[in-house]
């Protein structure tokens, strides 16, 4: 059985182009993340939610963007910025992660510290 080819105008293959290369950034930065602190993070758990709706479908289930030529021009558009927000959040890089958690323990200990007196 012969594969559908699919027909993109210029703009199209355009979009397509840039979106597969951030899409590479995407995923490259999820592995690493998965690799120092597993699955769910902060910036993952928000991009998987976006990408997951029932109208982008651009999320596998081992956890990575999927960029298909058959994704209409508004399902590349929406995934283009789904996929930029993560890439600019702090907490999509490893050093982003770590200040953050410190930021966030050392705003709890204090806030226990003042609680208690």
């Amino acid at each position: 059985m012969a594969r559908k080819q699919v027909q993109m105008t210029q703009e199209q293959y355009e979009l397509y182009q840039i979106l597969q290369k951030e899409a590479r950034k995407a995923n490259r930065r999820l592995a690493l993340i998965e690799k120092n602190f597993g699955r769910d993070t902060w910036a993952g758990k928000r991009l998987r939610n976006r990408l997951e709706s029932t109208k982008i479908q651009a999320y596998t289930k081992g956890g990575r963007v999927s960029v298909r030529k058959n994704m209409s021009t508004m399902q590349m558009k929406a995934t283009l910025k789904a996929v930029r927000q993560f890439l600019n959040s702090k907490t999509s890089t490893v050093k982003g992660i770590r200040e953050t958690r410190k930021q966030v323990i050392e705003k709890l200990k204090e806030s226990l510290r003042n609680g208690r007196s």
